[in-house]
């Protein structure tokens, strides 16, 4: 980050990450009593800046995230030796920011997510059919799990199976212009990783012309650019210009 964005930055409101997560390890200890568990938390990216507003959305989808990993992610001591694992979780946070995006990761080093028992779980909730279930990618997969109401738990407990599941987070995260993806390997970990504007007051556009009114689009919400040549661009029976 240069120096000049880092000024701009700390004038628009910005504070430490430190201030979004500094309470979660004492969160993990309390949950860590309440299910057996052993875990530790490691924080990366303290000194990372964030907008003020996004800071005060952040807290109850932190919080959801680090109950997450504890309940789903990492496993009973007894279970993570037999698996040559050491008894405690590792739960890793990382901030930082990427061009103009604030990424924020929350890992563990837990049992990861069984694609099969999520197929299981969405063919019964009837969010897809067995054919379905064949051919869908693993990252369409996770992402069933922020169906309002989804859970991979059977019994409901304190911090899991009570319907209020990770689509509360996405909704959270939505309201501030964020998004959220989830990547797992199982046996070995999940992490999520949330992407939000560098700042709600100030955002980079991209502006275009159509029929001569312009338009600007969050760089945010932009995924890609496309450089059409001129001869693929025909027109269709409603006098539409297409791309073909």
């Amino acid at each position: 980050m240069t120096t000049q964005l880092q000024e701009s930055l700390t004038r628009t409101r910005m504070i430490p990450f430190a201030q979004t997560v500094d309470r979660l390890p004492g969160a993990v200890k309390r949950i860590c009593m309440k299910l057996n568990k052993q875990a530790q938390i490691q924080i990366e990216g303290r000194e990372t800046l964030i907008d003020k507003m996004l800071q005060e959305h952040l807290s109850d989808p932190m919080t959801h995230l680090i109950n997450n990993a504890m309940t789903h992610g990492v496993e009973l001591p007894e279970v993570r030796q037999a698996a040559g694992k050491p008894p405690v979780g590792q739960i890793t946070i990382r901030a930082f920011h990427q061009g103009n995006q604030t990424v924020i990761s929350v890992s563990d080093d837990g049992a990861g997510i069984d694609a099969e028992r999520v197929k299981t779980k969405a063919i019964e909730k009837g969010l897809m059919s067995q054919e379905e279930a064949k051919t869908i990618s693993r990252l369409d997969l996770y992402d069933l799990l922020f169906h309002p109401g989804f859970s991979t738990k059977d019994r409901v407990g304190d911090l899991a199976g009570r319907g209020v599941g990770l689509d509360v987070v996405r909704t959270s995260l939505r309201d501030i212009r964020g998004a959220i993806n989830i990547d797992s390997s199982l046996g070995k970990g999940t992490t999520f990783t949330i992407r939000l504007p560098l700042t709600l007051s100030i955002s980079k556009a991209l502006c275009c012309i159509s029929n001569w009114a312009k338009i600007a689009f969050p760089m945010d919400g932009v995924e890609d650019m496309l450089d059409v040549p001129k001869e693929r661009i025909s027109v269709n029976k409603e006098g539409q210009s297409c791309i073909m």
